[in-house]
């Protein structure tokens, strides 16, 4: 919704990702300071099988159907080598930081699998980040498609 209203009055001071994260503070905040918020928190809950189960195959099945399937083939070397070493790298060197930054008190200590899973999570959101400002920006087709 927010992009759609980005695209038709034309406001390019903010990507729409960004505008979606200032939309759902806002909302969290409002829907924090209802009266009956105990009645609230029961009615609206997060259940993450509805997100794994019924949201993400769509926003997958999305990004792959409106990507260029000649680039992507002809880059499939690369994107398989950023795909599996490339993204076992990003995960284990954020781990390591994150790990070595509690170790010398910079932040609240984790233990190496506590920053494992952080460097795991951290490294998928990061390209689908990229991939929203990559498709808003319009970059060439083979970027797009080794980032995918």
């Amino acid at each position: 919704l927010v992009a759609f209203v980005f695209k038709q009055t034309k406001f390019r001071y903010m990507q729409d990702g960004g505008a979606s994260i200032l939309l759902g503070c806002a909302m969290g905040v409002g829907v924090r300071f209802l009266h009956s918020i105990e009645k609230l928190q029961t009615v609206i809950v997060f259940r993450k099988e509805v997100f794994f189960l019924v949201l993400l195959p769509f926003i997958v099945y999305n990004a792959g159907f409106h990507m260029n399937k000649r680039a992507f083939f002809r880059n499939l070397t690369s994107v398989l080598l950023y795909a599996f070493p490339g993204t076992l790298y990003s995960a284990l060197v954020i781990a390591g930081c994150v790990y070595g930054a509690g170790v010398v008190r910079l932040m609240p200590a984790f233990s190496f699998f506590e920053a494992l899973l952080f460097g795991s999570l951290i490294t998928a959101t990061d390209t689908v980040t990229v991939l929203n400002i990559f498709h808003s920006l319009g970059v060439e087709e083979n970027l797009y498609a080794n980032v995918f």
